[in-house]
């Protein structure tokens, strides 16, 4: 997909991992300046996201179509080929803690991945954004469920209730992500009858219920 920026062309371009979550940083930006109805944050964060994605600079002296034009082509290009639940959430952090930082992303994607596959720097800065985000969810997949079995496995996950008197299982809350529910406009798998020939062949025999009668 092309943009025009200042009468050049340019030819948008999907982003391997390392600069597409530079280019991710500011969208992050420009969503909450849209939220807050900051018009002219909105305006700064459109222009560097085009800057950045063009190397060109000056982008706030261009026409503002162009601008907006540029985003949608560079925006169109980079979107995730899948519906990742990791990326679903939707409640903000009330406060940002002291340790993150702009640009923190590229360093805690790079330290997940190279952690469980012992990738090197380069490799995971030129990843497929659709193979990195599938991997980093299996793997904190797999770490959530990993804590649920120790969890389980405490004296604490079975608390006591004094009006039943009996100590019941308290699953370990699980995150956002993993909450979401499928959407319901899926498409379900057909119910198809079984033909005739395909029936297993011989006597159907029913298994005797265990029940103990009642006297």
């Amino acid at each position: 997909m092309e943009f025009t920026l200042d009468g050049k062309t340019y030819l948008a371009i999907r982003y391997k991992l390392r600069a597409w979550l530079k280019l991710d940083a500011v969208r992050e930006k420009l969503v909450d300046a849209i939220d807050a109805k900051d018009i002219d944050g909105v305006a700064t964060s459109l222009c560097s996201f085009v800057s950045i994605a063009s190397n060109v600079s000056d982008v706030d002296k261009l026409p503002w179509y162009e601008i907006a034009h540029a985003f949608i082509a560079v925006e169109y290009e980079n979107k995730l080929n899948f519906d990742f639940a990791l990326l679903r959430t939707s409640k903000k952090k009330p406060d940002i803690p002291a340790w993150d930082y702009q640009g923190r992303q590229w360093y805690w994607w790079h330290n997940i991945l190279s952690s469980k596959y012992g990738w090197s720097s380069e490799y995971i800065a030129e990843m497929d954004i659709d193979d990195a985000t599938g991997l980093l969810q299996e793997i904190m997949i797999d770490e959530q469920l990993e804590r649920e079995w120790e969890w389980s496995l405490t004296e604490i996950a079975y608390p006591y209730n004094a009006t039943t008197k009996q100590s019941n299982f308290k699953p370990l809350e699980r995150p956002e992500w993993m909450m979401i529910t499928l959407p319901e406009n899926r498409p379900k798998i057909p119910i198809v009858r079984i033909r005739k020939d395909m029936m297993p062949v011989g006597m159907v025999i029913r298994g005797k219920s265990h029940e103990t009668p009642v006297n």
